[in-house]
């Protein structure tokens, strides 16, 4: 979809970082709340667009009202997978935050197919990801942040922001070798995985 159809549809103005996932404990949201109000006078036009709602977690809402953010966060939901990735494209910057997850966040996965830039908490499934690529914490090109430090995150979100076409450039390397993986890929090493049990 065009830049303008998804503005005027989601009433969605100035520059926006987009954090599609539900507001649950372990995903951080509070965290990106306070960072948002550490650059939101620094940053007049950035929204923060959810696809969660913020009243499911008492703490986050209690935030949002502490730093009168209201007016600055967008609420989209049930999206289509067009008007999802159409979001995405458009974003200034994707924010990941939660504390855990089971593999490589899809939230950033997806950033990166539709090319924005990410940033991204260090937690030990993203560092393995990382090295798996070939890549290292320093040089993959993505910056890091650790999971209770929204002092970090929001020195990202700026990094991202403010030199975006530079940042884009150094996290496509690591993006083009993460996005190559398939199934086919997967397969080959459980099947090897296998063998190797099965030679023993």
């Amino acid at each position: 979809m065009e830049e303008k159809e998804i503005r005027e549809t989601f009433s969605i103005e100035g520059r926006y970082m987009f954090y599609p996932t539900q507001v649950r404990p372990y995903k951080n949201i509070s965290l990106l709340i306070k960072a948002f109000n550490e650059i939101k006078n620094k940053y007049s036009d950035l929204k923060l667009v959810l696809t969660g709602n913020p009243k499911d977690m008492p703490e986050v809402e209690r935030l949002i009202n502490k730093y009168d953010l209201w007016d600055r966060i967008v609420l989209l939901k049930n999206l289509s997978e067009t008007e999802l990735y159409s979001v995405y494209k458009y974003a200034a910057v994707v924010p990941v935050t939660s504390k855990f997850e089971g593999g490589f966040s899809w939230q950033a996965c997806e950033a990166l197919f539709m090319e924005v830039p990410i940033v991204f908490r260090c937690i030990d499934v993203v560092e393995e990801r990382i090295k798996s690529c070939g890549f290292t914490k320093e040089n993959c090109g993505i910056y890091l942040f650790d999971v209770n430090d929204y002092i970090k995150l929001a020195e990202g979100i700026s990094l991202a922001i403010e030199n975006k076409k530079d940042y884009l450039e150094r996290q496509q390397k690591f993006a083009k070798s993460l996005l190559s993986w398939s199934w086919k890929d997967a397969a080959k090493e459980y099947y090897n995985i296998l063998f190797e049990k099965t030679e023993k």
